[in-house]
């Protein structure tokens, strides 16, 4: 399965942005073409997810194995 990671300082406080990325079911509200999402089931360490991003007529939908630490 394909991964990305990416370290980079940034001007807020960790536990915002914590919050703001562990938020999924939101993400439709403030990220560009993000459709829908939908958390499928949680874990102990985190959860599965379902995202569909849509732009004009384009569509995909993936889902993510999120873990938070």
């Amino acid at each position: 399965m394909p991964t990305h990671a990416e370290r980079r300082p940034l001007p807020f406080a960790p536990d915002i942005l914590f919050d703001l990325v562990a938020d999924v079911e939101r993400y439709p509200e403030f990220l560009p073409w993000c459709v829908a999402t939908r958390v499928r089931r949680k874990t102990e360490d985190g959860f599965e997810a379902d995202m569909t991003i849509g732009f004009k007529v384009f569509r995909e939908s993936f889902t993510s194995r999120v873990k938070l630490n």
